[in-house]
């Protein structure tokens, strides 16, 4: 049960609130929903189904965080940007409905570098700040306001140490610009991030 519902009734009414249609075969997305198990093995299934077509990951193993091992190993095969779209960030029924909706927009001819600073944000936001920052500043901080010069400051080294952007593909650049708590308090944060092709030296 998820959401208080069969995993597969919230997929099929989160498709239809995205206008997608939920088909046998033929398909122009495969929706690839992890719910746990051996985060290696789906790693590998992913990449497999990714050959044959586009995949769109949605990540419910866990609320409000990322399964580690599934997206450091997408990441390592080269298929976490090649994905029509990634959603960790929330509940089921959250990630379900962002990633639907990201798909949605693609398949109906939404701009491909738009497409690749969504899937950007979500990587840093959904893995690297939810679960790999946020215990951090959880730890650091506790209840303490996070309107300070100072939180910010540590937030954007927090993250900056831990993103990598040459682990993630080849022929376009990604930057992480900013990053600070729109609501002063560690659940959100707020991330500047830019996607651009990259020029003949590569990226700086």
């Amino acid at each position: 049960m998820y959401d208080g519902q069969p995993l597969e009734d919230s997929v099929r009414w989160q498709a239809r609130a995205s206008g997608v249609e939920l088909v046998e075969a033929e398909a122009d997305v495969t929706l690839y929903v992890f719910n746990g198990g051996d985060m290696r093995s789906a790693a590998l299934r992913l990449s497999a189904l990714a050959r044959r077509g586009n995949v769109a990951l949605v990540d419910i193993a866990e609320v409000n965080k990322a399964a580690s091992r599934l997206l450091d190993d997408t990441v390592t095969l080269q298929r976490f940007m090649n994905l029509y779209a990634f959603a960790a960030w929330g509940t089921p029924g959250n990630n379900l409905g962002t990633a639907l909706a990201q798909t949605a927009m693609r398949v109906r001819g939404g701009s491909s570098l738009a497409q690749s600073r969504l899937l950007l944000r979500a990587y840093v936001n959904d893995y690297l700040y939810s679960t790999i920052v946020r215990p951090q500043i959880r730890e650091r901080y506790g209840a303490l306001t996070l309107d300070t010069d100072m939180a910010r400051r540590e937030l954007l080294e927090y993250l900056r140490a831990v993103f990598n952007p040459k682990r993630l593909s080849s022929g376009m650049c990604f930057e992480l610009l900013g990053a600070d708590f729109p609501w002063a308090r560690s659940f959100e944060v707020r991330l500047d991030v830019n996607v651009r092709p990259a020029s003949a030296q590569g990226c700086p």
